[in-house]
């Protein structure tokens, strides 16, 4: 989500590049909030592109801000990084069957619902 908001906060404020692209005025504000932008989402992907993923930069802003956040203002889902599998394109529903609230994830990861401590599962 903040990804996105840096977007909107450069078409309000800064020059954005050409449509989906991620140009290098984005990549310096991410870094500046403590997301640092990569191709590959891991330290040493290049920093602006069409297809651009982030990863939380140590020690940064983003970080610290999440370390103070009430953990009742966490989204009711977290995805854990390994297990993840597929491509951008291909997503799968999940479901969580205490409260179902659902999520979006590329297939074969596992997600856990905060608010009821059950894993959610894939629909269909």
């Amino acid at each position: 989500m903040v990804h996105e908001m840096v977007h909107l906060w450069q078409h309000e404020h800064g020059q954005p590049g050409r449509r989906g692209y991620h140009n290098a005025e984005w990549a310096s504000a991410m870094d500046l909030i403590g997301l640092v932008p990569s191709k590959t989402g891991t330290p040493g992907g290049a920093k602006t592109g069409q297809r651009m993923r982030q990863y939380v930069a140590p020690g940064g802003r983003f970080a610290a801000a999440f370390d103070l956040m009430p953990p009742a203002y966490y989204f009711p889902w977290f995805a854990a990084a390994d297990g993840a599998a597929g491509s951008d394109k291909n997503k799968t529903q999940y479901r969580c069957p205490t409260c179902n609230v659902n999520a979006w994830a590329k297939p074969g990861v596992r997600l856990a619902c905060v608010s009821c401590n059950a894993l959610l599962v894939a629909c269909g």
